[in-house]
């Protein structure tokens, strides 16, 4: 199969990208003077690291390669190390499974 672009090429120009921001960042400051592009980069990473996606799922999100890193969007409250995660998802399927079935 024939790629269209090489891989690890841009999707877009930079020129591109950098209209792209700052029409974005034109939108939300004319919506809330405080919003700007990082914060809300770090709110959906947080959102999402809420509903449960791992890691590993938000680096490939983001484009992250360091936990370190990502961590500085998650805050202390929302970073896991690996070795909880086993744990929490064994909680989790004894919580679901102890649950009553209401679909009954």
């Amino acid at each position: 199969m024939n790629r269209i672009r090489k891989k690890g090429a841009r999707l877009f120009t930079k020129e591109d990208s950098s209209m792209a921001r700052k029409m974005v960042s034109n939108v939300l400051r004319s919506i809330d003077r405080t919003m700007a592009l990082p914060s809300v980069r770090k709110g959906a990473i947080r959102y999402c690291a809420k509903l449960g996606m791992t890691k590993e799922e938000l680096r490939r999100m983001t484009g992250h390669t360091q936990d370190r890193t990502l961590d500085g969007y998650l805050g202390p409250g929302l970073r896991t190390t690996t070795a909880a995660v086993q744990p929490q998802a064994d909680e989790g399927e004894r919580l679901l499974l102890s649950a009553p079935n209401t679909l009954e």
